[in-house]
This record gives C-alpha cells, structure tokens and sequence, in this order.
C-alpha cells in the first residue's frame, strides 16, 4: 500500500509541464477546502487550501520542496453562447440569471455555462444556431463576478 502525501507547498503557473504527474479536479472544487484523491499515476495525495485562495489550472503541487504534480481542472461538458448584439447578450443573461448558474467568459463575445439540459432546449428555441455544446474547462480566472 502507498503511503499519502502531504502537499505543503503549492505555487501558481498557468501552463502544465509535459512529463508531471497530474492532480484532476472538477471545475466545481475549485474551491474546496481538503483534496485527498489519487492523480493520473496513481499518486495518493492530501491537499489543504490556503485562506483566500482558489485551486488553478496549472498549480505546481510540492511536497518537501520536491515538485509531485500539477493541478488540471477537467473539461466538462459546456453550452457555449457567441453574440455580439447587446439585447440577445441580455436575453441570455436574464435566462442564466433564473437558474443561479455560473457564467464564464472565454474570449470576446463567447460565453460558457455548465450544461444544464432543460436550459439547453430553451435556448437552442431561442438562439438556435448561437448555442452549441461543447467541451472545455471552466476556469475560475474567466468567471463572470459582479463588481461593487
């Protein structure tokens, strides 16, 4: 039996280095508390988060000074909205906005939701060919917070 190991370091980076064992999580547990699951090799590992802070793609996850894995958030299955016209912009928004789900946005125009598949009738009724399922990671650096 392998013994657990304790990640006491984590240290940003946005890219995932070829040949590094990888830690996957959802795009849900972000901001999870405690991990203790096993990465693609195998590799059983305790993770505990640091105040104000959010899991990232590409976190490099040490132990003892000795780089053990990087973190990867799962692609997940997606409905993907591209406008550039304001009102159906906030008809898709107001649609959103009823089921409470997160919105995020990937580049210019391109909005991404968790698959939910009643949304997904209604607004393929409504968008048609604006909406298309898709899958990609949903990254917390490219979710839609409200500002004060």
């Amino acid at each position: 039996m392998q013994q657990t190991i304790y990640i006491d370091d984590v240290q940003p980076c946005e890219e995932i280095t070829q040949g590094i064992d990888v830690f996957e999580i959802e795009w849900f547990e972000t901001q999870k508390h405690l991990f203790h699951r096993l990465t693609t090799n195998g590799v059983e590992l305790h993770l505990l988060k640091e105040e104000n802070r959010e899991w990232s793609q590409g976190d490099k996850l040490y132990s003892e000074g000795v780089l053990i894995a990087q973190l990867a958030i799962k692609p997940t299955q997606t409905i993907q909205f591209i406008s550039d016209k304001a009102e159906e912009v906030a008809d898709f928004s107001f649609y959103i906005g009823n089921r409470h789900l997160p919105v995020f946005i990937e580049k210019d125009n391109t909005f991404l939701v968790p698959y939910d598949g009643n949304l997904y009738e209604q607004l393929v009724a409504k968008f048609t060919t604006r909406i298309v399922l898709v899958k990609k990671q949903l990254l917390a650096k490219n979710l839609l917070k409200k500002t004060r």
